[in-house]
């Protein structure tokens, strides 16, 4: 079968040696970090640049609101938005004392809150009272000051209902009231997106954070127009349309042969290997690794060509599961 074999096992050992003193493949180093499963990360590429629009969305109603309720300007600027599951935001921000009222959307059902510091409740509760707005203490606000807490909480709450809207979201309603140090709704297993507003040069969290559901931002589009979804048979057809223009990988595979590795070693030009099959012996084509036709070798225009003869038959193979 092989024209010529190796002389003896030292010719083979010394070919071994060879080949595994050979200059080796460089590799390709790659920076790896660890999984972060205490996040969510439902958003990501086009659609994380969605929630950065809706955040200076945001951040340009709510300056707007804040700025007219409180008679002088207040300049908000928005943070990166952030992914938590409720258990962290319950448990990490309600630690720092804040007053919170609940949205919620068509029928009543839970989408979110909006969460004030305490001090910060108390210094814009004091401007709306006459005082100079600086940053509060840590007290329990009196009825009257509760009153216009909720008013500030529904300029907050138009603010995130027009950047919604502007970026194709769904409306909210605010809560009739407001508490401290509560609990956001839902399972804690619920994705919330944060978008934390802060009055400009502040450094810590004394803005306002909008704590939103993620299922309500899904259907949100940087232009504020989703995409109609295409009836399901012209969906079909464009899945079909692509598909017919995906390129696939065929072979041919004329035979093969099994021999020693000292055979293979001692393989030079002008060598030849004889396979066990013969001319009129039918060729197998695969498709994407799979067998897909057969055929018998032919030649066509001075190449090498494949007559199908065959093809598999499909029609009564069952999917996974089927009957």
């Amino acid at each position: 079968m092989i024209r010529q074999a190796a002389q003896d096992d030292q010719d083979l050992l010394l070919r071994l040696m060879r080949a595994g003193a050979g200059r080796r493949p460089a590799r390709q180093q790659v920076q790896a970090a660890d999984y972060d499963w205490k996040t969510p990360h439902r958003f990501t590429g086009a659609r994380r640049e969605h929630l950065d629009q809706l955040a200076k969305r945001l951040t340009e109603k709510a300056s707007a609101k804040l700025s007219a309720m409180f008679g002088a300007k207040l300049a908000l600027a928005a943070e990166p938005v952030t992914e938590h599951y409720a258990s962290e935001l319950s448990g990490s921000e309600a630690q720092g004392s804040a007053y919170s009222v609940e949205l919620t959307g068509e029928g009543g059902a839970a989408r979110g809150a909006i969460r004030i510091p305490a001090p910060t409740a108390v210094a814009w509760v004091g401007r709306l009272l006459g005082g100079s707005g600086a940053a509060g203490s840590d007290r329990d606000l009196s009825a009257l000051e509760m009153d216009l807490l909720l008013d500030i909480f529904a300029r907050l709450t138009e603010a995130v209902c027009t950047a919604l809207a502007d970026s194709g979201g769904k409306p909210v309603s605010r809560g009739a009231r407001a508490s401290k140090d509560g609990r956001l709704p839902g399972q804690d297993c619920d994705e919330y997106c944060r978008i934390l507003l802060r009055p400009a040069g502040a450094q810590d969290d004394s803005g306002v954070s909008f704590l939103l559901l993620s299922d309500l931002l899904e259907g949100m589009s940087a232009g504020g127009r989703e995409e109609a979804a295409p009836p399901p048979a012209e969906l079909r057809q464009r899945i079909i349309g692509h598909l017919g223009t995906c390129p696939v990988l065929v072979t041919a595979h004329l035979g093969q042969s099994q021999v020693t590795m000292r055979d293979i070693l001692a393989l030079e030009a002008g060598d030849v290997l004889v396979l066990p099959q013969t001319f009129e012996d039918p060729v197998s084509v695969t498709v994407a690794g799979k067998a897909a036709f057969t055929g018998l070798l032919a030649s066509c225009e001075g190449r090498y060509s494949l007559h199908i003869t065959s093809c598999e038959d499909y029609s009564n193979s069952k999917a996974p599961g089927g009957q």
